[in-house]
């Protein structure tokens, strides 16, 4: 990770923010610099952090693979459903 790079707290993906080029503390614990996007700048461990990559969206990066398929198939199974049933007792 290099400064200007995108990152997120593993912790939290939610928070995105951009890496700085200050860092805090002594060699062995030393802490990297993130500038939110809200304003807010707070030190990390690099181990807390991650890059964020640029080809692919914060929500598919934030949220398991496994969970946006389900919630996909959930929605078309739902929303096919739902407009059957309201054709059907309209008719």
């Amino acid at each position: 990770m290099q400064p200007g790079d995108k990152v997120r707290l593993i912790a939290n993906p939610g928070r995105v923010g951009v890496l700085g080029s200050e860092t805090d503390g002594p060699p062995h614990r030393l802490r990297l610099l993130v500038n939110f996007l809200d304003g807010e700048e707070q030190f990390f461990p690099a181990g807390a952090l991650e890059k964020v990559e640029k080809s692919k969206s914060i929500v598919n990066q934030a949220i398991p693979r496994s969970w946006c398929t389900l919630f996909q198939m959930f929605l078309k199974a739902n929303s096919t459903s739902h407009l059957k049933r309201r054709f059907s007792h309209e008719r």
